[in-house]
């Protein structure tokens, strides 16, 4: 019995042992190939430190800021528009990519909103209208927020 525990203990070790480790290449926190080494740092730190990406990534003309922020989210958002145009188009049977897709269309599609004009937001907005008290502008305020409405005097995040 001790001698098929130890022989089940041994092939799992050696089993594992044999599992190749994936590599993954290293995360650099400071890319060098960023930095303009033709800048002396105590000239111009910035640029020392930034000079070869910014002139490697220049601010596209539709931008007034560009960073690696930037690119992350210009990347994610593609990404983004991908899956829910593929939503849109292709559903298939699965439930939430039919919701995602049909709510993706809709907001997409300018006619039928420009044909609706404020109509669906009408009755709220004539609500609004009568607000007539600061308690009523602080109740409508709580109300916003629990229905997920920021609003418009101030906002939280993180």
């Amino acid at each position: 019995m001790i001698t098929r525990k130890l022989l089940v203990t041994i092939i799992g070790f050696l089993s594992f042992a044999a599992t190749q480790a994936q590599t993954k290449a290293p995360i650099k926190f400071i890319d060098l190939a960023n930095m303009d080494n033709n800048v002396k740092p105590g000239n111009d730190f910035y640029k020392y430190a930034n000079g070869s990406w910014i002139k490697n990534n220049p601010v596209p003309a539709s931008k007034t800021r560009w960073s690696t922020f930037g690119v992350l989210a210009e990347e994610a958002n593609k990404s983004l528009r991908g899956l829910l145009e593929d939503a849109a188009k292709n559903p298939g049977k699965n439930r939430l990519n039919q919701m995602v897709g049909d709510f993706y269309a809709s907001a997409m599609d300018s006619v039928a909103i420009e044909k609706a004009g404020y109509t669906p937001i009408k009755a709220e907005l004539e609500r609004l209208g009568r607000i007539s008290s600061l308690d009523e502008i602080i109740n409508e305020i709580a109300t916003l927020r629990t229905r997920g409405i920021a609003s418009p005097l101030f906002g939280f995040f993180v």
